[in-house]
């Protein structure tokens, strides 16, 4: 589809024809085949519409952990944030509300923004699409609708953390450990810490150096290396 748009005090016309697609994922091991379901699901949107493939940008957040509680730690949706002042961009598509955000108060904030910019804003699962111009009673039904899928999506983070929170205070409450283990222990049987087989021995080690002044930290880690005990994981 597209459009256009007039630059202020001049007779050019700026066609807008770019679509940003934004994709994120929680937390990299949750679901390996959600970043591919997601950008399949917004390219296929996009073609639908008649928006030409080559105008298509991709902004996935993949890697690492992405919380959509907030709008920080997310570089690429910062990237395609600063996209938004470009006046050839029509769209910003995701395949769902809640990749964008579990965040009532942000989520109606970025979608005013594209609205008074000019720019489309489609939520493909939630049959949801914000365009310019539109019916005022069809912007008026719509917005509800973005109010109450974006509720839900905030409802359901606030419930997994809290959830998360006693699980972890039950936990402790027990004297089992959560979380990653430290350098030289694993979990044991009963969810206690005990030492690490082929760890321990180099936190010994560590420590032994360390309290006999074998130097700076980089130091006895040279010695460290220099007698086969090398870092790699826990």
């Amino acid at each position: 589809r597209g459009g256009s748009v007039t630059a202020p005090g001049k007779d050019i016309v700026t066609k807008r024809d770019i679509v940003l697609m934004h994709s994120r994922l929680s937390w990299g091991k949750d679901d390996s085949g959600s970043p591919r379901r997601q950008s399949t699901a917004m390219t296929r949107w996009a073609k639908a519409n008649h928006y030409p493939v080559t105008k298509l940008e991709l902004y996935a957040d993949v890697e690492g952990r992405h919380s959509g509680r907030k709008d920080t730690g997310r570089p690429e949706w910062q990237r395609l944030k600063e996209r938004l002042s470009d006046p050839q961009v029509a769209a910003v598509v995701v395949e769902s509300i809640d990749r964008l955000f579990r965040n009532l108060k942000l989520l109606l904030s970025f979608v005013d923004d594209c609205i008074a910019r000019g720019i489309r804003f489609v939520a493909i699962a939630e049959n949801l699409d914000f365009q310019p111009g539109n019916n005022p009673m069809e912007a008026a039904m719509s917005r509800m609708s973005l109010q109450q899928f974006g509720a839900l999506a905030e409802m359901w983070a606030n419930l997994t953390s809290a959830k998360m929170t006693m699980h972890v205070a039950a936990k402790r409450t027990e004297g089992k450990h959560w979380g990653t283990c430290p350098f030289g222990t694993m979990l044991g049987q009963d969810g206690t810490l005990i030492p690490h087989p082929d760890t321990h021995p180099r936190l010994l080690r560590l420590y032994d150096l360390y309290a006999n002044r074998a130097g700076g930290w980089a130091a006895i880690a040279d010695q460290l290396t220099s007698e086969g005990l090398y870092y790699r994981d826990r």
